[in-house]
């Protein structure tokens, strides 16, 4: 991937020659690179830009180092969005958004049904929100995000800011389809629970009637099963178990001949109550680039997709939150982050 430098009018000076390149997108706060190169390619830029990307880096101060193999620079940075958040170049000038983006931003919380306060206490600070929009990054990112939508800063003779809603791709990262080479997340055991026994009330006259293989606790009748998860966890972990009574859903009678399908029911219901008690935290996704899964062409940052993780027997919904891409000469990687996330199956 071609990268190349701008000067504070964006102008565009010369084409950025490097070792590695590190380019973090983000949805919900801004995005940021890291850029290492030998120092004879080393650019004095404000700007980068990297090709086929919407990002605009905005340099940082570059860091030098000298080892026995030669000198290097590494430039980090963060992209335009910060603007948003008082951003400031690497020769220390400020940059202020427009009032353009000011106004694209107010006329888009109004769609929203987001308004102005009116009393003195509040009309000052929305003013200055109004005239300069420093400082209320993470506050759009915020609002924004109610909605999985999220915002890009971008250059058209000026600084303008771009909102972009989320598409729902219906593309399913999975190993077993084989467009993810690996799918790794991380879970919050303080409320595991791994074997949860569920109670159905069978009431007297059915178990007279002659359904059979109750279980009597306090004078009552129950039909009761249990379902206990597969998850390869700590012996201290499999001792945490549960128990709940449940109503059968409407359409399946408590009689006889359903026996079958209401203790089928319970281990159904005491499945679905254990994912309750089995939270997924962060889920990173490393894809595949395989025809109808194409980064960039088929998903983006921000889009919807579904992510199998079959230990645990789950398909989530999630949004894309983050995209870590690494180049290193002709080699590039690319690792995913998923957030906003729901159970599907």
């Amino acid at each position: 991937m071609k990268v190349f430098a701008f000067d504070e009018h964006m102008n565009r000076i010369g084409e950025l020659k490097y070792i590695q390149l590190l380019w973090d997108r983000k949805c919900n706060e801004p995005g940021g690179f890291t850029l290492y190169q030998q120092s004879k390619h080393y650019i004095e830029a404000a700007y980068i830009m990297a090709e086929g990307r919407k990002e605009i880096g905005i340099v940082y101060k570059p860091a030098y180092k000298a080892n026995p193999n030669g000198r290097y620079v590494t430039t980090e940075g963060k992209f335009a969005e910060d603007i948003t958040n008082d951003a400031t170049t690497e020769h220390g000038k400020t940059i202020v958004a427009t009032k353009r983006m000011n106004d694209q931003f107010m006329e888009y919380l109004i769609k929203k049904g987001i308004k102005e306060a009116f009393d003195s206490e509040t009309m000052k600070p929305r003013d200055e929100v109004v005239t300069r929009c420093l400082d209320v990054g993470g506050e759009m990112y915020r609002i924004l995000a109610l909605d999985q939508e999220t915002f890009q800063v971008q250059w058209n003779d000026g600084w303008e800011i771009k909102f972009v809603s989320p598409r729902a791709t219906g593309i399913r990262f999975s190993k077993g389809i084989g467009n993810a080479k690996e799918i790794i997340y991380s879970q919050d055991m303080s409320v595991y629970k791994h074997k949860c026994t569920g109670y159905v009330e069978i009431p007297d006259d059915i178990v007279k009637g002659g359904y059979s293989g109750t279980t009597l606790i306090g004078g009552k009748y129950y039909e009761t099963d249990s379902f206990t998860s597969t998850l390869q966890v700590e012996d201290r972990f499999r001792q945490k178990e549960m128990s709940m009574d449940f109503s059968m859903p409407e359409g399946l009678e408590i009689t006889t001949s359903n026996k079958a399908k209401i203790k089928a029911q319970i281990v159904q219901m005491c499945q679905l109550e254990l994912l309750n008690h089995y939270v997924v935290r962060d889920i990173e996704v490393t894809p595949l680039q395989i025809a109808g899964c194409r980064y960039l062409i088929d998903y983006d940052l921000g889009d919807i997709v579904l992510v199998e993780i079959p230990e645990v027997g789950i398909t989530y919904e999630a949004q894309i939150i983050e995209v870590h891409e690494v180049w290193e000469k002709n080699t590039q990687t690319y690792a995913i982050t998923l957030g906003h996330k729901r159970i599907k199956r």
